[in-house]
């Protein structure tokens, strides 16, 4: 499964979040100072749960990403939705990441403006990202709250005061010269969301599906590997052991070995907490789709949202891997006013418009989103929180399933799994491909999920860590596993067919142009039973299983049917 977990734990966090939401939004202007997008996370001394230990030290080190806006946002938009339509000159004629920087990227005077003016504020190591839409720079608290006009605070949760955790209590607003040139900054509280598959007990019997053997269970065996596809996976801390478990794998599974890119987004650390995440996503991922042209590795120094953004912002600054998956996630509410959603939304509509597909898993808490180790307990999350960046506007979002099979690993059925993240999100934008399916669209929410694939811990994943095989489950696998079928049919193609969650809706769409709009989708197995707690499965779209599961050689057939 994939479950997110704070740091500072679950009943904490909801007090955070819940004794008091800064609502500035950008372009208000008070006393020479203009608030961004990242607001006041909370004032949280007031809290039953919580202890204000006063200011963060002014000696604090820190390290922030000054997220940049995009120019012309309106034609990167419509430029995304040309390139996915079959009647626009424009369809499958995607963008690279230097015609990006030409036509959207901040200006060279915007981005002179704004690292010139943390140099003057002292801030050192400044250096800006590939596609200019991100500034990283090393400081102190003391500058940091200088330079953006807040305040930073360290609190104790649950009594704990040898772990302290740092927030910002005021908006971050940067001085009117800059105004229309800072969207938002991160870095400023230090909440780390941690995610961890759901793992089986050792003295369980060892039953599921080898990542091998998910190829015949979602008909891939007769088609095209993903040779042709470059793939990522978002990862965090010391990956030796990952790498060394991935080679076993392939060994074990007699699969092709991979060439493998490990890339830093931040200083290196010997942190092996998530390795069984990442043996997971690694080994899913070329496993299903039996060999790629290249994984990336994009690793991360903490599993903080600001690190995330980094992260993804570097892999669509790249343009390197066609496809990246993140089976990390933490509920909506936290992004949203940190303005880390901000930034991540804008680095994955980049990475549509060339072509890119982004997958990201809902989570294994039902109709909820985890903020501690419940994994595959439905409604043990947030109530009506979504897991973010899975139901990000541009991204692809994977829930889960439980899968029936014959003892061939020949596909029987599959049922919406009892944890499977999916449901409505009132802080994130849904696309205006999702309008015929998301009923809640009209009222400008996004639902998810878009597609699912096996997560239930029963049918679930073998996977080797340490070198010896686990049984792993949860949306961890599903994300992943979209992503080795994807790369299999995007191979076909020769990388042709672009952003993922724009060509499977189209498909739905063509499938369902009026009520009731119950149809299944080419190229998909339509889950119409089992539920997540709050959403039933249904015919055609629904908010626990999306479109449905990949068939990969019906996908396939269903993108040229001549």
């Amino acid at each position: 499964m994939r479950a997110s977990r704070f740091a500072v734990g679950a009943t904490g966090l909801v007090a955070v979040l819940s004794a008091g939401v800064g609502t500035a939004t950008a372009g208000a202007s008070s006393g020479g100072w203009v608030p961004t997008h990242t607001r006041a996370l909370t004032k949280i001394v007031s809290a039953p749960t919580t202890t204000e230990l006063g200011p963060l030290a002014a000696a604090t080190p820190m390290r922030i990403d000054v997220v940049l806006p995009v120019r012309r946002k309106g034609a990167l938009t419509a430029r995304v939705l040309a390139e996915a339509n079959p009647s626009n000159a424009a369809y499958e004629h995607y963008m690279t990441a230097r015609q990006f920087r030409a036509q959207f990227s901040p200006t060279e005077a915007t981005v002179s403006a704004v690292t010139g003016y943390l140099e003057s504020q002292g801030f050192t190591q400044v250096s800006v990202d590939a596609n200019g839409l991100m500034v990283t720079a090393d400081g102190t608290a003391a500058q940091v709250e200088t330079a953006f006009d807040t305040t930073l605070d360290q609190f104790a949760i649950l009594g704990d005061a040898t772990h302290p955790v740092y927030a910002n209590v005021t908006a971050a607003s940067v001085p009117e010269g800059l105004s229309g040139d800072v969207a938002a900054v991160l870095g400023l509280n230090d909440f780390q969301a941690s995610d961890q598959p759901q793992v089986a007990s050792p003295k369980t019997p060892l039953s599921g599906y080898y990542p091998k053997e998910f190829q015949t269970v979602y008909d891939a065996t007769g088609t095209a590997t993903g040779s042709n596809t470059t793939i990522a996976v978002i990862a965090e801390g010391d990956l030796a052991g990952v790498l060394s478990d991935l080679r076993y794998a392939e060994a074990q599974q007699q699969l092709p070995r991979v060439p493998v890119t490990i890339v830093r987004t931040g200083p290196a650390t010997t942190d092996t907490s998530g390795a069984d995440e990442w043996d997971l996503d690694t080994q899913v991922s070329t496993g299903m789709a039996q060999t790629v042209k290249r994984l990336y590795i994009y690793d991360m120094p903490t599993m903080t949202d600001t690190d995330l953004a980094h992260a993804i912002n570097t892999w669509a600054g790249q343009d390197v891997a066609r496809e990246g998956s993140a089976s990390i996630g933490l509920p909506d509410i936290l992004p949203f006013l940190d303005g880390s959603m901000l930034a991540i939304d804008t680095s994955v509509e980049e990475s549509a418009v060339q072509g890119q597909t982004f997958f990201a898993s809902t989570g294994d808490t039902g109709a909820s989103c985890a903020i501690e180790d419940t994994n595959g307990v439905p409604d043990s999350g947030v109530p009506a929180q979504l897991c973010y960046p899975a139901d990000g506007t541009w991204t692809t979002a994977v829930g889960g399933t439980t899968l029936v099979t014959d003892s061939s690993d020949n596909y029987m059925d599959e049922l919406a799994w009892n944890a499977g993240g999916g449901g409505v999100s009132d802080l994130e934008y849904p696309g205006p491909w999702t309008d015929n399916a998301n009923p809640a669209s009209a009222a400008g929410a996004r639902g998810d999920p878009d597609i699912a694939m096996d997560a239930d811990l029963t049918t679930g994943c073998l996977v080797y860590v340490d070198k010896t095989a686990e049984v792993v489950g949860g949306t961890s696998v599903s994300s992943p596993l979209a992503m080795g079928a994807y790369a299999r049919v995007q191979s076909a193609y020769t990388n042709t067919l672009g952003d993922g969650v724009l060509q499977f809706y189209r498909l739905y769409n063509n499938a369902n142009p009026s009520a009731p709009r119950t149809n299944a989708t080419p190229g998909f197995h339509d889950i119409i039973a089992g539920s997540n707690g709050g959403y039933a499965a249904a015919p055609g779209w629904d908010y626990t299983t999306g479109i449905g599961s990949i068939d990969v050689a019906a996908l396939i057939k269903a993108f040229h049917p001549g």
